[in-house]
């Protein structure tokens, strides 16, 4: 079974297919960071990012967390640390990223 994962990966080009949309991905979370004081950082690899909130920003992280699961976005949170964490699967399009980074950019200046 793992042969076959292995070839799946290999045969679809999953891993470069990954870095090329990660960095489109990142390229727009570095926007939103751009627009919006309550963002600290946006950092990552490939496709598995993150987005530092400032320990004051309003909204918080967990406003911002509970904004995009409501709108239907799976997003991982880490309140400790005031991140949004993103772990997209492989196969996410640029058309989906791209609906997620305008909904986050929404939440953000929702307060704003």
């Amino acid at each position: 079974m793992a042969k076959e994962v292995l070839a799946v990966l290999r045969d679809e080009k999953l891993i470069e297919r990954s870095a090329r949309v990660g960095e489109v991905f990142l390229r727009g979370l570095i926007a939103i960071a751009s627009r919006h004081a309550v963002v600290r950082e946006a950092r990552g690899r490939g496709l598995m990012l993150a987005m530092e909130l400032r320990p004051d920003a309003q909204p918080s992280v967990l406003d911002a967390h509970r904004a995009l699961l409501e709108r239907g976005f799976l997003v991982g949170c880490k309140p400790q640390a005031n991140l949004l964490r993103f772990y997209p699967p492989l196969t996410i399009g640029e058309d989906e990223i791209r609906g997620l980074l305008a909904e986050l950019d929404r939440v953000l200046g929702d307060v704003a």
